[in-house]
């Protein structure tokens, strides 16, 4: 989610740091951002990813204390207080030539220099050893201005609480569902009944190319040798 993104970044300027006081819903802070926005709804998209792009299989070797969760995915970490013994979790690489938001802007300025900390920082998982770095930011003026919250069919381009968008949504072509609709999205006290992006919107089958092809032909082999 792009307010997310940057609502990270503004927190941080602050000083204001991930800790276990989040889990109190009187210490989260709701970030003022150059973005339109009805109550704490921002009129800004999820990514819309293309469907040409490039799509792996991996393995990420990580390692975790209790508080990482790891047994909920490795049934045979062995939990201590200490740093475990590093475990290989299968993960999916993805490489796409252009990620495309949406956003009703209401302060160019401050909006692009938010864009050029995000080009710093990189985007998604990892960006620590070399994932998720962007090329390039290009800011346009999209034909369609509410693409910022749904398509030209009136369906949603981000979550939507129900309650505020019941008149501006394809009622019986949308998905329901409870979601966060405001940074932290991951707080489940915040959920409310929503209208809810498609996955095809935003994360459509990749188009198979020779690069996909040969990748899955050379796994497959390597699997066979092991037999």
């Amino acid at each position: 989610m792009l307010d997310a993104l940057l609502a990270y970044i503004v927190l941080s300027g602050k000083g204001v740091k991930k800790t276990p006081a989040e889990l109190s819903p009187e210490n989260l802070l709701f970030a003022e951002l150059p973005i339109e926005r009805i109550e704490k709804c921002y009129l800004c998209s999820a990514a819309v990813y293309p469907a040409a792009r490039y799509i792996k299989s991996d393995s990420f070797a990580k390692r975790g204390t209790p508080n990482a969760h790891m047994s909920n995915i490795m049934p045979t970490f062995l939990s201590t207080m200490h740093v475990a013994k590093p475990g290989l979790l299968r993960g999916i690489e993805l490489a796409v030539p252009y990620i495309d938001f949406y956003a009703r802007v209401t302060d160019q300025e401050h909006f692009i220099n938010l864009l050029k900390v995000v080009k710093q920082n990189g985007i998604g998982k990892k960006t620590s050893i070399g994932f998720g770095q962007i090329a390039g930011i290009n800011v346009f003026k999209s034909e369609h201005p509410d693409r910022c919250y749904k398509t030209e069919a009136g369906l949603p381009t981000r979550p939507l609480p129900i309650r505020l968008f019941q008149d501006k949504i394809d009622e019986d072509a949308a998905t329901v569902g409870m979601s966060g609709y405001y940074a932290p999205y991951w707080f489940r006290k915040n959920h409310v009944p929503c209208f809810l992006p498609d996955t095809s919107l935003m994360s459509p089958l990749p188009e198979l190319n020779s690069s996909i092809i040969s990748d899955m032909k050379a796994e497959l082999a390597a699997k066979s040798s092991q037999h």
